[in-house]
C-alpha cells in the first residue's frame, strides 16, 4: 500500500482558465494530475478534511505523548513509594500512629496523610490538583481506599493532632 505524505493544491493561471493540479508527493517524488473543472470543488474540500484529519492526528499524538509521560511520572512516584516503606517503613511506623479529632470518619487518616505526601512528593500546588489526578488503581493500591476529596483532605488536616 503505498505512503501519502502530502497533497497540495496547485493552480496555473493561463488561458483560457485556471487549471487546478493536485500535486502528491510520493518516496521523496512529486507526482500531478490535472483536475477536471466538474471535479474541482469536490477535491478542493477531500484536500481540506485530509488536512483537518492530518491535524487531529497530530494532535492524538501528541496527546499520547502526555499520556506516556504521565505514566513515567507514576512509575517513578511508584519507586519512591517503595523506598520510603523500604527504607522507613511509612505506612507503619511513619503514618499509621497519626490520628485526628474526628468521630466517626469515612477515609482513613493514614489514607489522607499519604494523599498529603504524593502532593508534596510530586508538587501539586494545591488540594484540588491532588484530586484531580486520574489514576484510581494507583490510590487503591497504596491507600487501600479511593482518593478522598480536597475538601475532606483539608478538614482531616485541619483536626489532625500536632504532638
Amino acid at each position: 500500500m503505498a505512503s501519502f505524505h502530502r497533497f497540495r493544491l496547485r493552480a496555473r493561471l493561463g488561458p483560457p482558465w485556471p487549471t487546478l493540479y493536485l500535486v502528491q508527493s510520493r518516496d521523496g517524488k512529486l507526482r500531478q494530475i490535472c483536475v477536471p473543472q466538474a471535479w474541482q470543488e469536490r477535491v478542493r474540500q477531500a484536500v481540506t478534511n485530509y488536512h483537518k484529519m492530518q491535524e487531529l492526528i497530530e494532535e492524538v499524538s501528541e496527546l499520547e505523548w502526555k499520556r506516556l509521560k504521565e505514566r513515567n511520572r507514576l512509575t517513578v512516584l511508584r519507586r519512591l513509594i517503595s523506598y520510603g516503606e523500604k527504607i522507613f517503613c511509612l505506612s507503619t511506623t511513619l503514618v499509621a500512629p497519626l490520628g485526628d479529632r474526628r468521630l466517626d470518619p469515612r477515609r482513613s487518616t493514614s489514607a489522607v496523610v499519604k494523599a498529603a505526601l504524593v502532593m508534596f512528593w510530586t508538587r501539586l500546588h494545591c488540594l484540588n490538583a491532588l484530586a484531580q489526578i486520574s489514576a484510581p488503581r494507583f490510590w487503591k493500591q497504596w491507600l487501600h481506599e479511593p482518593l478522598a476529596s480536597a475538601d475532606t483532605l483539608g478538614r482531616v488536616h485541619a483536626a489532625l493532632y500536632a504532638d
